[in-house]
C-alpha cells in the first residue's frame, strides 16, 4: 500500500531525529492499535519490545523499542503533525 512512504514523503523529520523515520513509526503503531484494540501510546512500547524479531524482519529497519517510549515519543509528535496538517497527507492518500 505505501503507506509508509507516504507518510515520509509528508511529515519531514527534525534535524537531530534518530531512529526509525515518521513512517515507520505511525505504521508500527498502528499495526499495535489494530493488534492490541488500544491506541494508547504507553501500551506501544510493551507491544514493540514482544514483537522485535517480527517487527525487524517485516520491515527491514532496525527497530528497537526506544523508537516507542511514551517520554519525548516521536509518535506523539507525528499525530499531532498529522491532525494539525492533515490536508496535505489526504490529497497524499487521495492521489495513489
Amino acid at each position: 500500500m505505501g503507506i509508509q512512504g507516504i507518510i515520509d514523503s509528508v511529515i519531514k523529520p527534525h534535524g537531530n531525529w534518530e531512529g526509525l523515520s515518521p513512517g515507520w513509526v505511525i505504521l508500527i503503531w498502528s499495526m499495535s492499535v489494530l493488534s492490541e484494540r488500544n491506541h494508547l501510546l504507553e501500551s506501544t512500547q510493551q507491544w514493540v519490545c514482544g514483537h522485535l524479531v517480527t517487527l525487524r524482519g517485516l520491515s527491514k529497519q532496525d527497530v528497537t523499542e526506544l523508537d516507542f517510549t511514551t517520554i519525548g515519543w516521536p509518535c506523539g509528535c507525528m499525530i499531532y503533525t498529522l491532525a494539525v496538517r492533515g490536508t496535505p497527507l489526504k490529497k497524499s492518500w487521495a492521489s495513489d
